[in-house]
């Protein structure tokens, strides 16, 4: 009985048992998450289109029920949307785990990727944002990113308008190590790509800042790496739309066409991988 919820979406998780005297011999019990979407949402999934644009600044520290889009056991992360993909689910809130006792959010990755046409990516999750007058500073830290296979397993930021249309700022396992890679991708295809030289993640945090500037319509990637000093990484020129400043691709019942936040995939990788975010903030 929905009676009385606000819209949105609401997830559970259901744990089917044997009964201990009269259950089926040899049946395991079974966990299964179910969500429950109440209301009319417009054209955004899976909070409202009025709830996607969030005052700067903005800070998650995961230590707490952030609200917004919910986790696997119905947590609030923060996050006000999701990056829909073309050919996936998009959003998997099994895979999410807000852990306030770590002040962390876990992310497990599918093999989905927002690259060409792939555009498979699950739970890329983000927050509207208003930069077409004003400059804005993005970070979050990996705890110690898992070093992957080499199969270009992947996390970090991403900054942009859709799934053809945006910047990412990743740690990412490629078959030369583990390196700091930028990417922008305009219409569908990749215009820029950054490859850092490849680094030793083991033990190791790696804090990733986007320096978002609608002056200059430019976007500038900084990283920290453990005790390291503070570099820069990259410097893309995008596109006015990324900025909010071309009114024909902003959707009304939101305001913006800028959007933010974290992701993570283990792509070509034999199987899923955990990362571990510490913090997200907008400033």
């Amino acid at each position: 009985d929905s009676s009385g919820l606000p819209d949105g979406v609401f997830v559970a998780q259901v744990i089917i048992a044997r009964d201990g005297n009269t259950g089926e011999p040899g049946f395991t019990d079974q966990t299964l998450t179910v969500q429950l979407t109440v209301g009319t949402m417009g054209d955004c999934f899976p909070l409202p289109c009025d709830e996607v644009l969030v005052n700067l600044p903005y800070v998650l520290t995961f230590a707490q029920n952030e609200g917004g889009i919910l986790d696997s056991g119905g947590l609030g992360t923060g996050f006000t949307t999701i990056d829909s993909p073309d050919k996936s689910d998009g959003y998997r809130p099994e895979l999410l785990v807000v852990n306030p006792f770590d002040a962390v959010l876990e992310l497990t990755t599918t093999r989905g990727l927002h690259h060409r046409d792939a555009n498979s990516q699950d739970n890329t999750l983000g927050v509207g944002i208003d930069v077409s007058n004003r400059t804005a500073t993005v970070k979050t830290t990996l705890l110690e990113p898992n070093a992957g296979t080499g199969r270009f397993e992947q996390a970090g930021l991403w900054f942009g308008v859709d799934n053809d249309n945006f910047v990412k700022f990743v740690v990412a396992s490629t078959r030369s190590g583990s390196i700091l890679q930028g990417v922008i991708e305009v219409g569908g295809v990749p215009v820029n790509t950054t490859n850092d030289l490849p680094i030793d993640f083991t033990g190791t945090d790696v804090e990733l800042e986007l320096l978002i500037d609608p002056v200059t319509l430019m976007v500038t990637g900084f990283a920290t790496v453990g005790t390291q000093a503070r570099r820069e990484i990259f410097r893309f020129s995008a596109p006015a739309a990324f900025f909010s400043l071309d009114p024909s691709v902003i959707n009304p019942q939101i305001g913006v066409s800028s959007f933010v936040g974290v992701f993570g995939s283990h792509r070509f990788g034999p199987s899923p991988v955990v990362y571990r975010f510490s913090g997200f903030a907008v400033e």
